[in-house]
């Protein structure tokens, strides 16, 4: 199963988001996907998204690659015992 970090700026998600998530589908049918409405801190959105990973037993993570994910992709990556791929 792959979750999708939806990342939002003033209550709109981020164009490159929507392409992370087709990215997604293109590779499965089981995507799940968490938005985090100006989440805050990258470790704030590390956390928030290792929780959703649990929860919905994520075997990958994609996110599109802004600032945020950038800063917050091996933050994440630690916490769940991962990888970090880029440019995907």
């Amino acid at each position: 199963m792959i979750l999708v970090f939806i990342e939002t700026r003033n209550g709109a998600e981020r164009q490159a988001s929507l392409e992370a998530y087709a990215a997604a589908r293109a590779v499965s049918d089981e995507v799940s996907a968490v938005s985090l409405s100006d989440a805050g801190s990258p470790m704030a959105v590390a956390r928030a998204l290792e929780e959703a990973a649990r929860a919905h037993a994520a075997d990958i993570v994609f996110m599109a690659e802004t600032t945020l994910a950038r800063d917050v992709a091996g933050r994440l990556a630690a916490r769940i015992g991962g990888r970090v791929d880029g440019g995907i």
